[in-house]
Order: C-alpha cells, then structure tokens, then sequence
C-alpha cells in the first residue's frame, strides 16, 4: 500500500522552484533570500537580490549541499538522458529588466558549466537528447541543435499570457502546445499539424505519457454557464481526434499536475471551495475509470512536483519540508 512521508527539511530561505530525482539523486532548484532581503518594501531592488540555487542530495536526503549559486532564480529543469541536465533560471535587475540564463552538468548534477544564454527571457526549458532541446517564453518558442550556440525561432506562438499551460516535448523532439480551440504540435521537420479540442472545453494542464502520447486535464462549463467538472483528454499515437477518457465529479477541481504512466494516472488538485486550498492526489489504477483520493503528508503549500519512472512521487510542501509517496 503506497504511503506518505515527509523525508527531511531543507536550508530556510531556501525556495524550490522545480526539483528532480533520479536513482537516489535530488536536485531542488530555485532561489534563495535572507528575510531583510525578502521584506525590502522596493520589489525590484528585492527581486535583484535573488540567489539561484541548485542543492543536491544523495542517499538518505537527511543532508543538502549548495553545488551551484548565481544571480537570480531556477524555473525548469530538463534530463534528456541519465547523468545529463540542463536548467534553466531567470535574473532580474533593480530597472526590473528579465534575462534567461541556460546552465548544464553531465555529471548527474555534482557540477554545473554556464551554455550560451537564449535569446528571450525564457521560462521554461526541454532538451530532448544532448545539445537538442527547446526553451519558451510566455509567447516564443525556440530551439537550439548545438547546446545553446545558436537559436532558432520557431514561429510557434504560445499562449500562457492568456492562462494556458506551458508547452511540453516529446522524445522525438516535436513541441506539443494547447490553446482556446486545439492542440497542436511542431516536429523537428517544423511540420505543423492541429487538433480540435471539444467545443468549450478548456485546457488547464498539458502533459505527455510515457509512450509520449498527450494528456490535457480541463474543464467545460455546465449548463448554466459555470465551471463544469475535471476532464481528462488524450490524443492516440497518430490520431486527429482527442478521446474522453475520465470526469471527475467534483465541480471545483483546480488541476495542479498531472502524471500519466503505464495504466496509473497521479493528478494533484485542490477544491478551490476551500480556505485555504486544500491540495490532494487522486489516483487512478486503471486508466482513469476509477479514482481515490488521498492526502498527502503535509496538505497546504504543495509546489513542484516529480514522478519517478517507478512510480515515487517527490513534492515540496510548505515549511521547508519535502514529502514522498512511494509505490
């Protein structure tokens, strides 16, 4: 039977902002602020002062060490094969000008090299295999095939401005985005091709499985016009038409993530009828038909999320405390 536990604290002040686990290894990467720092009453000055940080552990997870530290904070993390990373981070200057920067080890994150940074102010990051990857920001995409020496537009418009999800990479290297009325995907070929999302619904999470097929999680209004139930949505390999797969009774379901592997699906959400908001993980075991839901250890201020191949779930959560979910 799978349980929760929380598996050790990490330095104060310390903000993760994506983490990873692999084969015994974490990496918890996003920022750290001394309070006086944190309370400046001037947000840009404030905002300059951020340390990005990568803490690294092995083992037991009791002990964290610092292995890089630079101006500004971690946003995404990308492991095109064992043993190699990229991360991607975003500084800020007291005029409250944005720049990316992309940094990679190939040692399983003991040590971290500076690549050449992305043209925009990027936020998120997928390499698909060495040197190959995509970065994004809230409206371009771009791809580089040489780690980063050089980047190419990709024409591709995203839309999180208007509160879509980020886009999402598969291993062939095709970019997979959702907006208000399709999905579409772009391959390493820079062929286009769009799907019809449902009419109303509307996508609030996009992932891939682990045969790199698309999953959105959403919603469409009920019949007066309000937030209709959580859906899930798939699109077979070589399929134009996404199929329902499962609704989610519950009417105010906030998706926060999803994890779709080989017959189990893992979606964090929380009911937004709650004060504060309640974070649980409903899990199906049979590809969606039947849910249950469970509470995590700790309930409130869950942030990044991982899912190991085998099933181990790794959150952050509030009080500087990481939380597992073994299998």
């Amino acid at each position: 039977m799978a349980k929760w536990e929380i598996v050790t604290r990490w330095p104060q002040y310390h903000e993760p902002l994506t983490v990873w686990f692999q084969q015994g290894t974490g990496l918890l990467l996003g920022q750290y602020q001394p309070l006086e720092q944190m309370l400046d009453p001037d947000v840009l000055k404030s905002n300059a002062t951020k340390e990005a940080i990568i803490l690294r552990s092995e083992g037991d997870f009791q002990s964290w060490n610092k292995v890089y530290s630079g101006n500004g904070e971690f946003r995404s993390v990308s492991s095109p094969v064992p043993g190699l990373l990229y991360a991607l981070g975003v500084s800020t200057d007291e005029e409250g000008n944005n720049r990316s920067f992309l940094v990679s080890s190939a040692d399983q994150g003991r040590n971290w090299a500076p690549l050449p940074p992305p043209p925009i102010p990027a936020i998120g990051v997928a390499f698909y295999e060495p040197k190959a990857g995509y970065v994004w920001s809230v409206e371009r995409v771009f791809h580089t095939q040489d780690d980063g020496k050089t980047w190419r537009d990709s024409e591709f418009l995203v839309q999180m401005l208007d509160g879509f999800p980020p886009p999402v990479v598969d291993k062939q290297g095709t970019v997979w985005m959702v907006g208000e009325e399709e999905l579409r995907f772009l391959d390493r070929a820079q062929q286009r091709t769009a799907v019809p999302l449902p009419e109303g619904f509307r996508a609030d999470l996009l992932t891939l499985d682990l045969e790199g097929r698309p999953w959105l999680a959403g919603h469409e209004p009920d019949d007066e016009g309000e937030r209709g139930p959580l859906e899930l949505l798939t699109l077979p390999t070589g399929g134009r038409e996404l199929q329902r797969i499962s609704k989610i009774p519950k009417p105010l379901l906030l998706a926060e993530h999803l994890y779709v592997g080989r017959g189990t699906i893992f979606l964090f959400a929380s009911d937004i009828e709650d004060t504060p908001p309640v974070s649980a993980l409903h899990v199906s075991i049979d590809g969606g038909r039947k849910w249950k839901r469970e509470s995590p250890a700790v309930k409130q201020g869950i942030g990044p999320v991982f899912v190991e191949r085998d099933g181990t779930i790794w959150t952050a959560a509030s009080a500087d405390r990481l939380q597992r979910r073994r299998p």
